[in-house]
């Protein structure tokens, strides 16, 4: 069912695409119990699509499952946990379940920081989601200190880049 699922959704039948996961999600429920790993990827698939298709309410228990998951399963810096907490802060956004988001981005920003440093451009777009939940939020100056500490990552970032591949690749020659 998770193949016709990936099938259905590259064809644009998402209704399709929602039914077949759902029912493959069931299937695993079944055999494998509600919080097993294997669980994983198809609450991934199904999540994501129900953002696409703007059921932001669907996708939150999807996600929220799936983080559980992946917290037990994964080690705590793992990728596919930090990318399932960011899609799940985004979840909580779009319903205007900030205080939740909030939690989840920040999370995100600790594993970041951990693992990549507190000068990384990830860890700059994930200020930028934190200032972008403060302007939903109506408070201006907390978002304008994540956006400033956002851009000042992105401009290292940009010089660092323009340092190392040399001056000289930016000029043009008539």
């Amino acid at each position: 069912n998770n193949g016709f699922g990936n099938v259905y959704v590259s064809m644009g039948e998402y209704d399709k695409a929602v039914s077949l996961y759902q029912k493959a999600l069931a299937i695993l429920e079944k055999k494998r119990g509600p919080e097993h790993p294997t669980l994983a990827g198809i609450l991934d698939k199904l999540a994501a699509l129900c953002m696409e298709l703007e059921m932001e309410k669907q996708a939150v228990p999807l996600y929220e499952r799936l983080v559980r998951i992946r917290e037990k399963a994964l080690r705590p810096t793992h990728p596919q946990l930090v990318i399932s907490l960011n899609n799940l802060a985004e979840s909580y956004r779009l319903q205007g379940r900030y205080a939740e988001a909030e939690a989840c981005y920040l999370k995100t920003l600790r594993i970041n920081e951990e693992v990549h440093g507190s000068e990384h451009p990830s860890v700059a777009a994930i200020l930028q989601e934190l200032a972008k939940l403060c302007t939903s939020q109506r408070k201006p100056e907390e978002a304008k200190r994540y956006q400033e500490r956002a851009s000042a990552i992105f401009q290292k970032s940009v010089e660092a880049a323009e340092m190392k591949s040399g001056a000289e690749s930016l000029t043009l020659e008539l």
